[in-house]
């Protein structure tokens, strides 16, 4: 079971600002295109978040059976090399 790593999410770009009617259009644009990658990178990272929990949670359940397997075995009597066992 191995983690996997989540993909990246690109940074938002620069914030459209009313007061600059210069830049405001362009930067409006940009912001709304960057959205569909946005949401789409998210729930790619979603999707991985979820897959590394459902290790983590099989791992725990496969602990917790090595744990009660090596708790039931802990009251057998101890190897004695001198005992012949056949």
């Amino acid at each position: 079971m191995a983690v996997t790593a989540p993909s990246t999410i690109t940074a938002a770009p620069t914030a459209p600002d009313p007061n600059d009617r210069a830049t405001f259009s362009s930067r409006a644009y940009a912001l709304v295109s960057w959205l569909a990658t946005f949401v789409s990178q998210v729930n790619s990272v979603a999707s991985n978040v979820f897959s590394n929990a459902s290790e983590a949670y099989a791992a725990g359940l496969s602990a917790a059976a090595s744990a009660a397997a090596a708790s039931a075995s802990a009251g057998a009597a101890l190897h004695n090399p001198a005992t012949n066992y056949a």
